[in-house]
């Protein structure tokens, strides 16, 4: 009789265990939900079922104003939506069918030049525009001895210019046609009427140097003003209408995708990008199926996103405006190993809650967790050897 309570009691206490211990799929689901939600407790339902109640009241409590014509009539001037919907085709149409204004320019140069930048030759336009600065301040101004030098190196320079030589290469040969010898230095062995003979020489010599530069100089502005007059304009391009025409339809193609994909993002629903992943492992014999679904808000979130491409961008900038390349580049490697990631949470958690079900016997409780020397292995811990888990 005390045996047959005993086996009650024992039958009893297993069955309890059986309800209350929750099973090594529930184990890995909760697991999987504690790691892919950053290391927090996942919310319960019944927390945001009570959330979402509050907030239904208050939505409720919350009284919307009735929508009144009279701010449009006031406005706009619109007596009915009528006048409204026939004021927004005539906008619409006239859209559609306007053209641009040709701009007006000064003078061909400008216009030119205008239309050079249009074309992306910023070179170009620089080049002509600096050069045409340093003729004109060049032949405008009387030669001396400080203008000279530049003078002379611009004639050089256009003179040259077939062969493409460099500034440096310009200075070097000017340089070289008028060196200016090293000033002499009275020694103390030096007689005094000697040095200063051979400075008069050293002056005199210099004072040549420096007069022959100024003739050149003269000679090279009469240069520089015929070349003033031959300098050439950046060529441009001139598009024929059937290239505007076809740059025209490519835009209003561009406008139809951009509306269109914006019209699809509007229609998707939080179902659209629901995630399910199976999950199987023979060796445990542990199967089941990981689903998540993103609330209403977390996804009005994403649509707002990807509706807006400066919303996007804006995401990989830190808060002085640089680019985060970082962050950038960490979800290029989500997006493109997304379900190698999933997985691999799923086996991290199904290892983590195999090992919480081995008995922890080293060290007083403190440690890995093993079974003990002298039993024998049952069948889940084969699996877990097996699985290299232990």
């Amino acid at each position: 009789m005390a045996d047959d309570i005993i086996e009650q009691q024992a039958e009893t206490q297993v069955a309890e265990t059986q309800v209350t211990e929750p099973t090594v799929e529930q184990q890995i689901a909760e697991q999987m939900n504690f790691r892919l939600n950053g290391g927090e407790p996942p919310i319960e339902a019944a927390e945001t079922t009570e959330t979402q109640t509050t907030e239904t009241e208050t939505t409720t409590q919350t009284e919307v104003p009735a929508f009144q014509f009279q701010t449009f009539t006031e406005k706009y001037g619109w007596q009915s939506p009528d006048d409204a919907v026939k004021e927004i085709e005539e906008l619409r149409a006239l859209k559609s069918t306007q053209t641009v204004e040709a701009i007006k320019y000064e003078n061909e140069q400008s216009e030119k030049l205008a239309k050079a930048l249009q074309q992306g030759k910023f070179d170009e336009v620089y080049g002509y525009l600096d050069e045409q600065r340093r003729l004109e301040r060049l032949t405008t101004s009387e030669v001396t001895k400080e203008s000279a030098n530049d003078i002379i190196k611009l004639s050089m320079q256009l003179k040259y210019k077939e062969e493409g030589l460099t500034e440096q290469e310009i200075d070097y040969k000017f340089n070289k046609m008028y060196k200016i010898p090293k000033e002499p230095v009275m020694g103390d062995l030096d007689d005094e009427d000697e040095f200063k003979e051979k400075h008069s020489e050293w002056k005199e010599t210099v004072a040549d140097i420096e007069a022959g530069k100024i003739i050149d100089a003269k000679v090279a502005k009469r240069e520089l003003e015929a070349a003033k007059t031959k300098l050439v304009l950046p060529s441009i391009e001139e598009a024929n209408s059937q290239d505007s025409a076809q740059y025209q339809k490519e835009l209003e193609e561009q406008e139809r995708l951009d509306a269109e994909t914006k019209q699809a993002y509007k229609s998707f629903t939080p179902k659209v990008i629901e995630t399910k992943m199976n999950f199987n492992d023979e060796a445990n014999k542990i199967q089941f199926e990981f689903k998540y679904e993103p609330t209403a808000e977390d996804f009005a979130k994403v649509q707002e996103v990807a509706l807006d491409q400066i919303k996007f961008w804006e995401r990989y900038k830190n808060s002085d405006g640089s680019p985060n390349r970082e962050l950038f580049i960490q979800d290029m490697h989500f997006i493109l190993n997304r379900e190698k990631i999933m997985l691999e949470a799923m086996k991290q958690a199904k290892n983590a809650t195999l090992k919480s079900q081995l008995p922890d016997n080293s060290n007083n409780g403190i440690g890995q967790r093993q079974m003990p020397s002298n039993q024998e292995p049952n069948e889940l811990h084969k699996y877990m050897q097996a699985a290299g888990v232990v």
